[in-house]
């Protein structure tokens, strides 16, 4: 794929780096230093609340839902048939020598793996864009991610409850990356000249008032 001649730059890189991942691809990442003629102006003063989650990924509160890409659903049971095929190979086991057919499995699960990441980041992309596009002042909620994600096995004198339940949701988490979300978020609207403001994380944010409506 040609880039955009518009998106070509023409300024001496400062740093270049060339990386290939566990797929086999080959990246080269590049960073060049481009001085602003003057500070960047919000598109609007529209505001917008975000509300994330894990069945639907964004909800707006526009009434707008972003679900997460189905791509990395379909991805991910092919991932499961693919590792539970590769535990199966010869060179599965601790000091088995690695088959042929061990390393072409590999391979597979590998680019699988990819797949999902890019799928994932795809997804990412395209609602922070579009958040930052569209919004000149987006409200998001402060998640404490590290402690959402915190394991419930507890210790052997007093084991945690729901155990297999909590680790899907911590799986749940970890393919939603919250975290990411929010960094994207912050230096795109910093590029865009939007404001970003954050909720508390207990306040009551998804709820509807029955009284008044708010």
């Amino acid at each position: 794929k040609v880039a955009q001649p518009d998106r070509i730059p023409t300024q001496q890189p400062k740093t270049l780096t060339l990386s290939r991942d566990s797929a086999g691809r080959y990246f080269i990442a590049f960073q060049i230093e481009i001085q602003l003629e003057e500070a960047p102006v919000a598109v609007n003063d529209t505001c917008v609340g975000v509300d994330l989650g894990l069945k639907t990924l964004a909800v707006y509160s526009t009434g707008e839902a972003k679900k997460a890409h189905e791509a990395e659903r379909k991805r991910r049971r092919q991932l499961k048939h693919a590792q539970r095929a590769l535990s199966r190979k010869v060179g599965s086991r601790k000091g088995e020598k690695k088959s042929n057919r061990w390393l072409r499995q590999r391979r597979k699960v590998s680019r699988l793996e990819c797949r999902i990441a890019d799928a994932r980041k795809d997804c990412q992309h395209k609602l922070t864009h579009d958040l930052t596009e569209r919004f000149g002042v987006i409200c998001l909620e402060d998640l404490n991610v590290t402690g959402m994600m915190r394991s419930a096995k507890g210790t052997q004198e007093a084991p945690g409850k729901n155990v297999p339940q909590k680790a899907g949701l911590n799986r749940g988490l970890a393919n939603a990356g919250f975290g990411e979300i929010r960094r994207q978020v912050e230096y795109k609207s910093h590029w865009k000249g939007n404001i970003v403001l954050f909720a508390e994380r207990f306040a009551p944010t998804s709820r509807t008032c029955s009284c008044c409506g708010s």
